[in-house]
């Protein structure tokens, strides 16, 4: 199965959107298709949601999307990508400016992701929503992601809810939000 799908593929540049979601298809299988999608010249939707791919499969997917200019929407909610998924797809989002919409919740990101993800809002011009709820940001983690984001110029909402944040500080990132920019 893995090998047959990734050579339809690379046979078939015309495919819009590539959904997966919930196959469990783990990294093994993300690798492999991470060969396909580099020939999907029109892709417009990637959704990889539940499936295990882990921070190998991610990474994987990211390299593979770098000179991608027709992607907008990346799915990896609970793919356990970890900090260095979340760290390689930061990279990809810092080059790439077609992508409007990523979700990563349910990944387990920690500090060193939410820190690559708030250096790349500060380059990154594209992105209108991104996903990070149910995460391990912590306040530290959230605040700075929080902050990037209102510097970034067209990020719309910030969904950074149950981050292992207090109360407290919840009400601190809360305060953060402006006319432009919801945070959730």
């Amino acid at each position: 199965g893995l090998v047959q799908l990734s050579r339809v593929l690379k046979r078939n540049p015309r495919i819009r959107t590539f959904n997966l979601g919930g196959n469990y298809i783990e990294s093994r299988g993300a690798t492999s298709y991470a060969e396909g999608l580099k020939f999907c010249t029109n892709l417009v939707e990637v959704d990889l949601a539940y499936n295990a791919i882990g921070p190998h499969g991610a990474t994987a997917i990211a390299d593979a999307l770098k000179d991608n200019h027709t992607v907008k929407e990346l799915n990896f909610a609970g793919d356990e990508v970890g900090d260095p998924g979340a760290i390689a797809i930061a990279e990809l989002l810092k080059v790439n400016n077609t992508i409007e919409r990523v979700s990563l919740s349910r990944n387990q990101i920690d500090y060193k992701g939410a820190l690559a993800l708030a250096e790349m809002l500060k380059i990154n011009s594209s992105l209108v929503n991104i996903e990070l709820h149910h995460n391990r940001l912590g306040a530290l983690g959230t605040l700075l992601i929080a902050y990037a984001a209102r510097v970034h110029t067209s990020l719309a909402e910030l969904w950074v809810s149950n981050n292992h944040a207090s109360k407290r500080f919840q009400k601190i990132v809360s305060a953060l939000r402006t006319s432009r920019l919801g945070i959730f």
